[in-house]
């Protein structure tokens, strides 16, 4: 286990918990020069980092360096052919695709500047495709670059450089959105190159200036968090192995009834949204762009890109009005602002420079409920020279290029980014990461569950700690649980005849409680966390540390998303303990800011609760005040009613009723004693359910934390097993369609390095058939 390191404390004095997200370090090796317009792409662990000018000497690069991340070493490579042409401002996306049964991976260079000795200026923009070949992931090639020649009668684009590009339909299309020629005019379209067919599309009119100026552009789904759509061949069946992908078994019967055999299964609303959002992304791609321009009076637009599936622009929608309702929640001026995607988060990263502060920022927009939230680096980066960066998306975290000793205003004066430093924030710890990919689809979990259901198709017996008994399939366990794998031989892999072993019964013990060993089997037959009795805070911290425990790390994502999405003030310190105990700091620090965002909003009402205190001697006296002022005008308002010919009481205006008399008492002004209202940070994922009323439920104390809460009563209808259960620890307890029998003597018995315990049956006399003798075979847990 890794606790949490302490927080970082800051000029003022006080504890910050960004600072616990950001790490420096520094690079080694080949170490790349400072460079203006270089690109860098993230391949795995390596980054690759292509092209860029030099300040000084106006050189431009075509090298190629590389960086593993793991060691911060820099290693220049040369290729087997030659590499393109020098050129800065271009743009670099990794292409994935299927040839036969290898994956191979590239990384395509488009557009950008050059020097040239015709043009007036010395510089020329570039239109060409540069594509580096890295391999397959099946071995290790040496990476060399490929040219794809494209015929006259094709349409090309215009040349162009400091354009916008990103990926769609798994890699598929190539869009390519704005840009500038040599003359710095703006490129008004948006073109598409198709990377099967090697060919590019007509271009779609905008009216827009799309440049890496002002604009940052990135591919998101968005759908909701809690459902993340498959790749188009991770599908497989109920029973396969995910990597594998054997074909699913047929669905169980469609009713109107949600439930197979008593058991839970996902609402038919949330089918429904899963089964709409895989064929819209099979149809569709959805990019985002967001610009900020004229610094002076700051400009935003934010716009949404539909791409069909036959690499055509399918609908434009502007979504600008939705960023003036939240101004104060929305990004500063950004200098060259740089899109990412993260799960259904947009990433918007650049540096703010202004006279009182120069600072990177990193913002993520939800694209399903359009709100925005920072991403706190802490400071760390707040002072130096951090310009540029790009998102890990492997490990949920944002790298930037920097230097912790230069001026960011005269680095970006310059537009160069220093490599010899980089520094690593974590985004998970502010919600953001990438959420756990749907493995089997709705269908296949129904399955899934209803096999569990079954007890035709179990062989092995699995008993809690509380004495409750569940059947299931040892092949299932066997292949979805690899540290039971070797204990399952008997049965999975038996050497001896069969018959020896139909009269054993196999039985299994589980280190928890019933409801917990049902949600684990669940997961075990589905592969997923979607029934009822999964998604309880309670239950799915035991998961998270039977995950640590049995090194599941699939189990182990599916936990840390739900539990990401439960969080807020009342289950943030069990969360926190538990995120501990099973090394997922991500998820700690993320729990450990809500409970000090918390304890911060019960300081501001503790210091509200003082001021109204301290008020009141005051309202007091103001009362006392008014009340003298009432006497005072009270003839004149019994004369103007006296005065009145129906007799009924009329009231004038106070202003009139002044005039009567020379008051040089003021009327008291009316104050307002209503608390103020407590602005957090977006991400704090403090839940709107608790109704304000957080001074009775919040533990102050961050150190100490609440017990666990008692196990949830249970439902019978929740059950997975149809019949009731059974306690092993009363085993004189009768039924009524069996008799009272004596335990007989156990024997132990050594099978397949096994030791087994066997119970026979009493020995019944009967005139037609005697029963065979059973036997109890003990699997021992020790792990």
């Amino acid at each position: 286990m890794t606790p949490a390191p302490a927080p970082t404390t800051t000029m003022a004095g006080t504890q910050s918990i960004a600072g616990l997200t950001t790490k420096i370090q520094n690079t080694a090796g080949d170490i790349p020069p400072s460079l203006m317009g270089a690109t860098s792409t993230i391949v795995g662990d390596q980054l690759y980092l292509f092209g860029g000018r030099l300040q000084a000497s106006a050189q431009v690069y075509n090298r190629l360096y590389v960086l593993d991340l793991n060691t911060q070493i820099w290693t220049r490579i040369f290729t087997k052919n030659d590499a393109p042409s020098p050129r800065y401002f271009h743009s670099a996306n990794v292409c994935h695709s299927m040839e036969g049964d290898k994956k191979m991976t590239r990384i395509i260079f488009y557009g950008g500047l050059t020097v040239s000795t015709t043009e007036s200026n010395g510089l020329r923009s570039l239109g060409d495709l540069s594509i580096l070949v890295l391999g397959d992931d099946q071995n290790e090639n040496e990476p060399y670059w490929e040219y794809p020649e494209l015929s006259r009668q094709e349409y090309i684009p215009h040349e162009r450089y400091s354009h916008l590009t990103t990926m769609t339909h798994d890699d598929r299309y190539l869009v390519v959105l704005g840009g500038q020629d040599v003359n710095a005019g703006y490129i008004d379209e948006i073109n598409i190159y198709n990377c099967r067919q090697k060919k590019w599309h007509e271009p779609y009119v905008i009216n827009s200036h799309y440049c890496t100026y002002r604009t940052a552009v990135s591919t998101v789904t968005p759908i909701s968090p809690s459902i993340s759509i498959p790749s188009s061949s991770s599908i497989s069946g109920a029973l396969g192995n995910p990597s594998v992908g054997t074909p699913p078994l047929a669905p169980p019967g469609k009713g109107n009834n949600s439930s197979v055999n008593n058991v839970m299964l996902p609402g038919e609303e949330e089918n429904r949204e899963l089964e709409e959002a895989m064929h819209r992304q099979k149809l569709y791609s959805t990019i985002f762009t967001y610009s900020n321009y004229n610094f002076y009076d700051l400009k935003r637009t934010l716009h949404q890109i539909t791409i069909s599936n036959k690499g055509y622009v399918a609908d434009f929608t502007d979504y600008t009005q939705s960023l003036i309702g939240s101004r104060q929640h929305t990004p500063p001026a950004l200098r060259f602002p740089s899109g990412f995607a993260c799960g259904h988060h947009l990433i918007v990263v650049g540096p703010n420079i202004t006279p009182e502060s120069q600072q990177l920022h990193i913002w993520a927009l939800n694209v399903v409920s359009m709100s925005w939230s920072r991403i706190d680096a802490g400071p760390a980066l707040a002072q130096g020279s951090w310009l540029r960066g790009l998102l890990y998306e492997d490990r949920n975290q944002f790298i930037v290029f920097g230097h912790p000793g230069r001026s960011m205003h005269a680095d970006h004066t310059q537009r160069i980014v220093h490599f010899d430093h980089f520094a690593s924030i974590d985004t998970e710890a502010f919600g953001v990461y990438r959420p756990p990919r749907l493995t089997f689809g709705p269908a296949a979990q129904e399955a899934g569950l209803a096999l569990l259901s079954n007890p035709a198709l179990s062989d092995i017996t699995m008993i809690s700690i509380d004495g409750y008994r569940v059947r299931a399939n040892s092949k299932i366990l066997a292949q979805r649980w690899p540290s039971v794998h070797s204990r399952l031989t008997p049965l999975v892999s038996p050497k001896t005849s069969s018959s020896s072993f139909s009269s054993i019964k196999y039985t299994l013990t589980f280190p928890d409680c019933y409801d917990i060993l049902v949600a684990f089997l669940q997961f075990l037959y589905t592969d997923h966390l979607t029934t009822v009795e999964q998604n309880q805070p309670r239950i799915l911290t035991r998961l998270l540390l039977l995950a640590d425990l049995f090194s599941l790390e699939r189990l182990k994502a599916l936990t840390v998303h739900s539990l990401h999405q439960m969080l807020q003030i009342s289950t943030a310190p069990d969360i926190y303990q538990t995120a501990a105990l099973a090394d997922c700091a991500s998820l700690q620090i993320r729990a450990l800011r809500v409970m000090v965002n918390a304890k911060k909003m019960i300081q501001q009402q503790q210091n509200q609760q003082q001021q109204n205190q301290q008020q009141q001697p005051r309202q007091q006296q103001q009362q006392s005040q008014t009340k003298n002022l009432v006497d005072r005008l009270a003839p004149p308002i019994q004369q103007a009613t006296a005065s009145s010919p129906s007799g009924s009481t009329t009231y004038q205006p106070l202003s009139k009723l002044l005039r009567y008399y020379d008051i040089n008492v003021p009327i008291p002004p009316t104050t307002s004693t209503a608390s103020p209202d407590i602005v957090s940070n977006n991400n704090n994922n403090i839940n709107n359910g608790n109704n304000g009323n957080n001074s009775t439920s919040i533990t102050t104390d961050l150190d100490t934390f609440p017990t666990p809460p008692t196990p949830l009563a249970r439902n019978p209808h929740q059950r997975v097993n149809t019949a009731p259960p059974l306690r092993a620890k009363n085993p004189s307890r009768k039924s009524s369609n069996s008799t009272t029998t004596t335990a007989s003597p156990t024997t132990p018995h050594t099978i397949n390095n096994f030791t087994l315990t066997s119970r026979s049956r009493p020995s019944t006399p009967s005139s037609k058939s005697i029963r065979k003798p059973s036997q109890t075979a003990w699997l021992p847990m020790t792990f």
